[in-house]
């Protein structure tokens, strides 16, 4: 578990404790309320009556302060942690991220590869597509991080499926038959790219950033 996650638990934790003891201080108010109404509703108050009366009226007050305590500890611990499990789920986390990254080099790298393999012959042309097919490939068995949104895990489960489907039927042909479907594979990455801009435009990352550092 990382430090996030730990983040979390705590602050959910604490976030159920304060809860709890906001009711059972509000609870333990409304009781004594209940009890300072009695006693000055008694005619004759003797001494005792009164400072039974004014020792209740001291403790309804550390009452009153410990709901308002909680309450205030309920919105800024509460709040905080909404935050965090908010701002988890709506950012790549690093895994996926170091993936996204790889992938979009591995296609564009394979891309760039069978151009060249529609003009060249190489044993050099034919052993960089079929490594970079084969790194590709290992995407088939990856899948997206359960702490982000559903639809973040789904969208990141479909590219990596695309992405490692693809990797694999490449790796599985011949040279030859590389080269006679290019056109086909060409098409595949066109629409593993569509669905690769709809990550990178979901978690807000600069493709133009990436082209850079190419």
């Amino acid at each position: 578990m990382t430090l996030f996650d730990w983040l979390l638990i705590i602050g959910f934790s604490i976030t159920i404790l304060l809860f709890i003891s906001f009711f059972v201080f509000f609870f333990r108010n409304l009781i004594l309320s209940g009890k300072i109404k009695k006693l000055k509703n008694i005619k004759r108050k003797n001494k005792k009556v009164k400072r039974e009366l004014n020792n209740i009226t001291k403790i309804k007050k550390i009452y009153i302060r410990r709901v308002f305590l909680s309450i205030i500890g309920i919105i800024i611990v509460g709040g905080s942690t909404f935050y965090l499990k908010w701002y988890q789920s709506t950012n790549l986390q690093d895994e996926d991220m170091d993936n996204l990254v790889f992938g979009y080099y591995l296609l564009n790298q394979v891309e760039e590869q069978l151009k060249v393999a529609e003009k060249d012959d190489s044993k050099k042309t034919e052993e960089n597509i079929h490594s970079l097919a084969l790194k590709i490939s290992t995407y088939s068995s990856k899948s997206g991080s359960d702490r982000g949104t559903k639809e973040s895990q789904v969208l990141l489960n479909r590219y990596y499926s695309r992405l490692g489907q693809f990797g694999v039927n490449v790796a599985a042909e011949n040279f030859n038959n590389i080269k006679s479907n290019i056109g086909e594979y060409q098409e595949d990455i066109k629409n593993i790219k569509s669905v690769q801009k709809q990550a990178l435009e979901y978690y807000k990352i600069n493709e133009d950033s990436l082209k850079q550092k190419k």
